[in-house]
């Protein structure tokens, strides 16, 4: 996911940042990147699913200051029960939350 590297935004570093253009499609697993708690509560079906992956759009690599590299990512959160819809987030998350999507072309 690191090949497209485009110019750096203004004042950051070409070693730290790197800019994804086009955009790439990747899996965001909510689960890892919002940390998910164990519990022993029972579901809640009209709630927000942060378990799940869902699809969504990296637009950038930043490194951080623990060394690793996070995705600026854009995707939608949806309620467990609901097929449309949701909240669009835009968002720096770890890339071990991410994954290149292969259900859809690359993009040139």
């Amino acid at each position: 996911m690191f090949e497209r590297d485009g110019s750096p935004v203004p004042g950051w570093s070409r070693d730290t940042y790197r800019a994804v253009r086009p955009a790439q499609p990747v899996w965001v697993s909510l689960g890892a990147a919002l940390n998910q708690p164990t519990s022993g509560r029972p579901p809640v079906p009209e709630g927000l699913d942060l378990a799940s992956e869902v699809p969504g759009e990296l637009v950038a690599w930043e490194r951080t200051t623990t060394g690793e590299w996070a995705g600026l990512v854009t995707f939608v959160v949806r309620r467990a029960h609901a097929r449309a819809g949701g909240t669009r987030h835009t968002m720096w998350l770890y890339g071990r939350a991410l994954r290149r999507r292969e259900d859809v072309g690359r993009r040139r």
